[in-house]
């Protein structure tokens, strides 16, 4: 697969909101050996940073990132409670990105409710395929090609 999401985009997307002049929001991260492994949000209001919500990243050993969870802030219980997890499972010729909510009533996380697969069909032809994921079966709901050369526009390749 050409594209991946690796430590070091992550670390690029952090670098890049930590240095915006948008004040709305704040950012603060925690790293591990050059990898962001929390995101922090603050929104600012009248120079008062407010805890909105933290994104907590798990990688592979080829760096490549294989799980974001996204907490919202529980101002009552005074802390950062989960909402949704997106898992990515790599191939070699395509990953499957999987999208999971909490429960809070097992404090577990539900079945997958969506998936995305994206694929890599030959040099010139890309597919991302959106799935839904019901109790019993999988349904497709949109597959997108993608033809002709574009890597040059990429974030990060393999």
């Amino acid at each position: 697969m050409n594209v991946i999401i690796t430590a070091f985009t992550i670390m690029s997307m952090y670098l890049n909101l930590s240095q915006s002049t948008d004040n709305m929001y704040c950012y603060n991260a925690d790293t591990e050996n050059g990898a962001v492994t929390t995101l922090y949000v603050y929104e600012n209001k009248a120079g008062y940073l407010t805890p909105k919500v933290c994104y907590h990243f798990d990688y592979d050993e080829q760096g490549r990132l294989t799980e974001r969870i996204r907490c919202k802030w529980n101002a009552e219980a005074k802390t950062y409670l989960p909402k949704s997890c997106l898992r990515f499972n790599y191939t070699e010729n395509d990953y499957v990105l999987s999208h999971s909510t909490w429960n809070n009533n097992t404090s577990s996380w539900n079945p997958t409710d969506e998936k995305m697969l994206y694929s890599l069909g030959s040099d010139q032809l890309d597919s991302v395929t959106h799935i839904l994921v019901g109790s019993n079966d999988e349904t497709t709901i949109k597959r997108l090609f993608i033809l002709g050369s574009h890597n040059e526009r990429l974030l990060t390749q393999k």
